[in-house]
């Protein structure tokens, strides 16, 4: 099995409802460095990272147990094909 396959099939995601606490657990249970987060037909509308929960607690006192993945995350989403160059991903990240 392909990386990319693997990925595909058994990559971890959020929906926009997702509240903050259980992206807290996925990002420790999974160990992943960011959370995609998806609507219904799995197109990724943001991405979810500790910073945007740190951010949460910060703007909301701490107070952030009735916000959602769609009220931190951070959008647009950079996506590029897994098969793209280090220069394509540098490029994508320097716009």
């Amino acid at each position: 099995m392909k990386i990319c396959e693997f990925a595909r099939s058994h990559f971890v995601t959020a929906s926009p409802n997702t509240a903050v606490r259980e992206l807290i657990d996925m990002l420790d249970i999974y160990q992943m460095p960011l959370i995609p987060v998806v609507d219904e037909e799995r197109v990724v509308l943001g991405v979810v990272c500790s910073a945007d929960i740190w951010n949460a607690f910060s703007k909301f006192e701490g107070a952030c147990s009735t916000l959602s993945a769609h009220q931190i995350m951070s959008s647009p989403a950079v996506l590029l094909d897994e098969c793209e160059s280090m220069d394509s991903v540098r490029l994508a990240i320097s716009r």
